[in-house]
């Protein structure tokens, strides 16, 4: 690598993730999460590499952004790893991916059930081979337990024809054909938002509201502001539900962060915010995981570093988690 071109390397990267050349020159704690994970991206792919494993790279990605990169890593001349591929929509995705496992799941049943007799069919001419000590029945052991090994695992080959061992089954291996795996779905997660009784509010009003609300940072290098929201006006009232949707950086997350108040060191505020004196706020951002504990349990966490009161109470927490995905020994044996 160049040093005299890595600044236009660099450029070409940013730009062609989507971001402007007045936000190139911008610190890192005035970009929003999405810009980061983007940075992150572009700084894997400047670096000179032989292999590139690229886990959901297109998560936080605009469409123009995505079709640069797919056309970018066409262009790279190293190994790129694709997981799987499929030329089609999510909906089709799912669709194919259910009939696959049906049809996966019919034929480990079949040759489950098929498995068993051959193996006892094997084992007779074994033992009736030994006591009469016929030579004929143990080749014919040995012929039908090859057969075994052949039949049994994919009948089906990558490119839909016959299975053929050295160019579908290739690496190290004690039988003929690779066994059949069936795909497990992922467990569904499940939020249930608690109901809080109104009752719990001693007068009535929004839960959070703003009146003119700007909001803009301060670059530590060069002490300028850059305004990110303006002249805001919201009122959020209880059991509303609102959800932001918007382009990377332009200012969901400063939003929130200014309605909960959490904003950084180098954010401002003009205008007005309040909250209900009696209202509780939740608030999950981007990094939340970067400030939980890591020597403590998901239970532990949730309990804020103790131990459940009680067996109700713990049977309460791992229900919570439960609905997540997380249970068994996952939330209490494994730390975070």
């Amino acid at each position: 690598m160049s040093a005299s071109t890595a600044n236009a390397r660099a450029e070409a990267l940013l730009l062609g993730l989507g971001f402007s050349r007045v936000s190139i020159q911008q610190p890192m704690s005035v970009l929003s999460g999405g810009w980061r994970t983007r940075t992150i991206l572009a700084s894997l792919l400047f670096q000179p590499c032989d292999v590139l494993l690229l886990d959901e790279p297109t998560n936080f990605l605009d469409m123009a952004s995505l079709i640069w990169l797919e056309d970018y890593i066409k262009e790279l001349m190293l190994t790129v790893v694709l997981l799987e591929r499929f030329p089609g929509n999510l909906t089709a995705y799912e669709q194919v991916w259910k009939e696959n496992k049906q049809r996966l799941t019919r034929m480990k049943e079949a040759q489950d059930k098929q498995k068993p007799h051959m193996e006892e069919t094997i084992a007779g001419n074994i033992r009736a081979a030994k006591a009469t000590d016929d030579d004929k029945k143990l080749k014919q052991a040995a012929s039908r337990q090859k057969k075994l090994n052949e039949r049994m695992g994919y009948q089906v080959g990558i490119r839909g024809g016959e299975f053929k061992l050295n160019r579908d089954f290739p690496i190290y291996h004690t039988n003929m054909r690779a066994d059949i795996e069936v795909p497990v779905d992922d467990a569904t997660a499940k939020m249930a938002l608690l109901k809080v009784p109104p009752s719990t509010l001693q007068f009535p009003g929004p839960l959070i509201s703003c009146e003119n609300l700007s909001y803009g940072y301060v670059s530590k290098d060069t002490g300028k502001s850059s305004i990110v929201l303006e002249n805001i006006n919201l009122n959020i009232h209880l059991a509303d539900r609102v959800g932001l949707v918007g382009l990377n950086g332009a200012g969901k997350s400063s939003l929130v962060t200014a309605l909960v108040g959490q904003t950084s060191a180098s954010g401002h505020i003009k205008g007005t915010v309040k909250q209900h004196p009696n209202a509780r706020v939740g608030y999950f951002s981007q990094e939340a995981v970067d400030s939980l504990p890591s020597n403590l349990t998901a239970v532990w966490c949730m309990t804020g570093g103790g131990e459940p009161h009680n067996s109700l109470e713990d049977q309460e927490l791992r229900g919570a988690l439960s609905s997540l995905g997380l249970s068994g020994r996952i939330v209490s044996d494994n730390v975070l």
